[in-house]
C-alpha cells in the first residue's frame, strides 16, 4: 500500500510519505497483553490466502521474503508480491503502552512526532528509518 501511496495512486490523498508514521510494537507485547490477533500468509484479499491465530503457524509467513528489498513476482515465483504483503492484525486496538517506538522518514518528522507525543503525556521514543519508505517522485533517497 505504501508503494501505491508513494506513487500518488491513492485517490483523493496527497502523496507525502513524510506524513506516514509507523507505530511499532512486537508480537511478544501483543500476546503478553492477551490481545486477539490474526495474521496472514500474504495479501489478505488475494487468493490463495490463509488466516492464522496461533503463533505456531508463523512458519507459514515467508520470513526471508519479508527481509527482501525487492520483492516483485518473477518467472520462477509469481506469488512473491502477494506473500510479501502478509499482515499481522490486532483486534480493535493496540493500547499506547504497548508501542515500542514510532518510525518516521525524516528528522523533521521525528521532531514533530516526538513533540506531539510528549505534549500528550505519552512516553514513546521516535526513530528515523528512511529505508522503510520508497524513493519520492524526484528520486530522492528514502
Amino acid at each position: 500500500m505504501l508503494y501505491t501511496y508513494a506513487n500518488g495512486n491513492v485517490t483523493g490523498v496527497r502523496a507525502d510519505q513524510d506524513e506516514i508514521v509507523y507505530f511499532v510494537t512486537s508480537i511478544d507485547k501483543i500476546t503478553d497483553a492477551n490481545l486477539a490477533f490474526v495474521f496472514t500468509d500474504g495479501h489478505p484479499i488475494k487468493e490463495p490466502r490463509a488466516f492464522y491465530d496461533n503463533l505456531a503457524s508463523l512458519s507459514e509467513v515467508d520470513h526471508e521474503l519479508m527481509k527482501a528489498i525487492y520483492w516483485a513476482d518473477t518467472d520462477d515465483d509469481n506469488d512473491r508480491k502477494r506473500r510479501r504483503q502478509a499482515e499481522f492484525l490486532v483486534h480493535r486496538q493496540v493500547p499506547l503502552p504497548l508501542i515500542r517506538y514510532l518510525g518516521v522518514r525524516t528528522e523533521e518528522m521525528k521532531a514533530w512526532a516526538q513533540k506531539t507525543i510528549d505534549s500528550n503525556g505519552v512516553r514513546i521514543g521516535s526513530i528515523v528509518r528512511p529505508g522503510w519508505y520508497y524513493k519520492d517522485q524526484e528520486g530522492h533517497s528514502s
